[in-house]
């Protein structure tokens, strides 16, 4: 039936075949076809392909699931289920604080509902993704800089130009919240540049710890899609809000610290359309007050937020994206710096281990300047990767059955550790390959 190329001649097949009884044919490979019983039947002509075959059996199923659904719906309803249910949602669309615009969307959506079993999933997705949104103003407070800065310095070390010019944003933004200043004029946009893992995502979150609101991490590397940022009409197969309004769902305020990591790693897409366009509207004053997500299809306002980006390069960010930010410049650890790091998170480390209570010796300190020295990267992660490396290590060696008090971790353990620690990544590399 598959193979005819005539359309008349397919309908005129199909006419006769779908009038005859079935029975299933076991096929190879464990498929299965429905095949017509009939006298007249060849059985060289049973099926001309498999992928014929398979065709006739995936209509089958499909047309089983859908007349399944409409069959169960109509039986939900019959029950008096689908009319309780609908009875609360009808209540929860009432009592729900929205604008008068984005209850009368929820209302439509309601109504397909009712008038359409076809649609009633999709409508009701739609309904709860937009009641996980909080529309309510959010009071804007003062930051206590103070408390911002014992964060700052307790949890950061060195990056004292960063976290100074970071205070001064937040002392910045509380003068004009005392003052009435730009409570309408658009969110705070802060961009922190720097090599990798001189603690930018952290920055971030204590400016949020500071600030007392949700944080939310939205990673652009590698994204091609302008449907990343502002969402896929509900019209389309697996339609979704996008990632901002998914932050905001999360966040349940809006108000929140929203992190833009590695934007300088954004691509374009023809097809899908520029994600860096997307954030223009996202970032832009006077549009960000009625930012419309293509799932939602109506204006959800982001000026109460602070967006904070972060770039490895500044010179990959578009120049209207970059006009928009306060940029803040973070450099490579110092040595120095990079020893403290090493110190305070082998401490950490060291307590949490337990290896104290079988006997094994603290680290020297000829082991800390081991760690750094085997470091040659701009910011702390290769030095705290060194450092968990050698606790595992430590720990290794005593359940071999090495009495604690021949551990002794001095640069010649440091550097044990870590040859260990490089053939065992080349192995897990090896067996990726």
């Amino acid at each position: 039936m598959v193979s005819s190329i005539n359309g008349n001649e397919r309908r005129q097949q199909t006419s006769r075949i779908s009038s005859q009884p079935y029975y299933v044919a076991n096929m190879p490979s464990n498929r299965y076809v429905r095949q017509p019983i009939t006298d007249t039947y060849v059985p060289s002509q049973k099926v001309k392909k498999q992928k014929e075959g398979n065709k006739l059996q995936t209509a089958s199923a499909v047309a089983g699931i859908a007349a399944s659904t409409l069959i169960a719906a109509t039986l939900l309803r019959g029950s008096g289920i689908f009319n309780r249910s609908k009875d609360v949602l009808l209540d929860q669309i009432k009592k729900f604080e929205a604008p008068e615009k984005v209850k009368e969307k929820m209302m439509i959506e309601f109504n397909k509902m009712k008038n359409s079993v076809m649609d009633a999933d999709t409508s009701k997705n739609y309904i709860d993704n937009v009641m996980r949104l909080n529309f309510k103003e959010p009071e804007l407070k003062v930051v206590d800089t103070k408390k911002a800065k014992e964060i700052l310095d307790s949890e950061l070390i060195g990056m004292d130009k960063a976290k100074k010019q970071v205070l001064d944003f937040l002392e910045e933004r509380n003068y004009n919240i005392l003052n009435g200043i730009n409570k309408d004029n658009g969110p705070l946009v802060l961009c922190l540049d720097g090599p990798p893992g001189v603690g930018k995502t952290s920055i971030a979150e204590y400016i949020a710890k500071a600030m007392d609101v949700p944080f939310e991490r939205i990673s652009l590397a590698g994204s091609s899609d302008a449907m990343t940022i502002k969402g896929l009409k509900k019209g389309y197969k697996d339609a979704t809000p996008g990632e901002l309004i998914k932050a905001y769902q999360d966040a349940k305020c809006k108000n929140p610290v929203i992190l833009f990591d590695e934007m300088d790693k954004l691509g374009a897409s023809r097809e899908h359309g520029s994600p860096a366009a997307a954030l223009l509207d996202v970032l832009e004053p006077k549009q960000c007050k009625n930012f419309t997500d293509a799932y939602l299809e109506f204006p959800y306002d982001l000026s109460k937020t602070t967006f904070i980006i972060t770039s490895n390069d500044l010179n990959n960010i578009d120049k209207t994206l970059l006009d928009r930010m306060k940029v803040i410049n973070m450099e490579a650890y110092t040595p120095v710096e990079k020893k403290k790091i090493a110190s305070k998170f082998m401490d950490k480390l060291w307590k949490d281990s337990k290896l104290e209570n079988h006997g094994v010796k603290k680290f020297t300190e000829k082991a800390i300047d081991a760690i750094v020295g085997h470091t040659n990267d701009a910011g702390a992660r290769k030095t705290i990767q060194n450092s968990k490396d050698i606790i595992k290590q430590a720990k290794v060696d005593i359940q071999k059955g090495v009495k604690g008090a021949d551990i002794i971790i001095d640069d010649k353990y440091v550097a044990r550790a870590l040859e260990e620690a490089a053939k065992e990544a080349e192995k897990q590399a090896a067996k990726a390959r």
